[in-house]
């Protein structure tokens, strides 16, 4: 009896130990150790085109662990010893990167380079015949716009009538010469506007920069640069009437093919100008006619000869007399004359506003302002 209590206290106790233990390995604290990540390089594969390099590196690699790398195909990639990779030529070669006995091993493919091929500039040929005597000539490298043009806001000007060749004008008049030979460009298209015909339309008041790169005769390019003003002038208005004074006719010639008309004669030009824009308008001191009897221009003056100034919102008289003429050969020629009221075509004036120099045009016909 007393042998089968001592087996079954041994029982419990062994029982006991046993739980116990399997409690302790339970709650006992565990210390996930991880492996140490195995060495690798950090790429398997790279493509790399011809003189671009790439370099390798091992990861993962004790420290003080010597790498020694080599390539299996040095004519097509090579590797120095740091692991930068460059590229030959075309082709595949491995790059092996060896620690102590082991190899790690990146697959290289080289691609050939290709070359941007340069654009063959075709040589322009000479231009001949009707095109050549549209172009200026060899020793001229350069143009000169004698006149930067005025421009009104909305309006238009042929930006070819300013072109010229030591003061003369070229005289271009096809329109495949105009846009094959000469190009143009703005250097601001909010304020002016060129078409491929040389036609500005001025859109907001400013100074432009423009551009001209033209064909010379001997099939050179060349480039010339100028200025376009444009100006607010739609709230200047222009009116005329003609008068005869009897004391400025004496000792005078009447400039007419039709003498019979004696009528029509005048000799003094009145010139009304209202200025509703907000800056002065200084009004140069003499007007140009356009007259269907003749290609002479006859010019009347401010009775003073001077300027005359219009302040913004006002309206002023300006009263014209005979003055001078230009001959065929433009020399100026003072000259006491009559004119004909059935010739008159246009008159032409310039004067200033916000310190650009406008030069406009009155048709008689149709009382339209144009301003060039």
């Amino acid at each position: 009896m007393m042998k089968e209590r001592n087996s079954r206290k041994k029982g419990i106790r062994s029982l006991a130990l046993l739980l116990a233990l399997i409690l302790a390995i339970g709650f006992s604290p565990v210390t996930n150790v991880e492996a140490k990540a195995a060495p690798r390089l950090n790429y398997r594969k790279v493509t790399l085109v011809q003189g671009k390099k790439k370099r390798l590196k091992v990861r993962n690699l004790r420290r003080r662990r010597k790498v020694k790398w080599y390539s299996t195909k040095k004519s097509v990639a090579t590797v120095n010893r740091k692991g930068v990779v460059k590229a030959k030529r075309k082709g595949k070669a491995y790059i092996v990167a060896k620690v102590g006995k082991k190899k790690y091993r990146c697959k290289v493919i080289v691609k050939k380079k290709v070359s941007k091929k340069k654009k063959k500039t075709k040589k322009s040929k000479k231009p001949a015949g009707n095109t050549k005597k549209q172009l200026p000539a060899d020793s001229i490298d350069k143009w000169s716009v004698l006149d930067q043009p005025t421009l009104a806001v909305n309006s238009k000007t042929n930006l070819f009538n300013y072109l010229t060749v030591f003061g003369k004008k070229i005289n271009v008049v096809s329109n495949s010469v105009k846009t094959k030979y000469y190009k143009w460009k703005s250097s601001n298209t909010s304020k002016l506007v060129i078409n491929k015909y040389g036609i500005a339309t001025g859109k907001k008041p400013g100074t432009v920069k423009i551009t001209c790169s033209y064909l010379t005769r001997s099939g050179k390019w060349c480039k010339t640069t100028s200025s376009v003003t444009v100006v607010e002038t739609n709230d200047i208005k222009v009116s005329y009437s003609v008068d005869f004074d009897e004391a400025l006719a004496v000792n005078s010639h009447y400039e007419t093919y039709n003498t019979n008309e004696l009528s029509n004669r005048f000799n003094v030009l009145n010139l009304t100008v209202s200025n509703n824009s907000s800056d002065t308008i200084i009004f140069n001191n003499y007007v140009a006619f356009g007259l269907t009897s003749t290609s002479l221009s006859f010019n009347f003056q401010t009775v003073d000869q001077k300027k005359v100034m219009i302040p913004s919102h006002s309206t002023k008289i300006i009263k014209f007399i005979p003055g001078y003429y230009y001959d065929i050969i433009d020399n100026k020629c003072p000259y006491n004359f009559c004119l004909n009221k059935r010739d008159l075509e246009s008159l032409h004036f310039s004067f200033k506003t916000n310190g650009n120099s406008v030069y406009a045009s009155y048709f008689v016909d149709s009382g339209r302002l144009l301003l060039k």
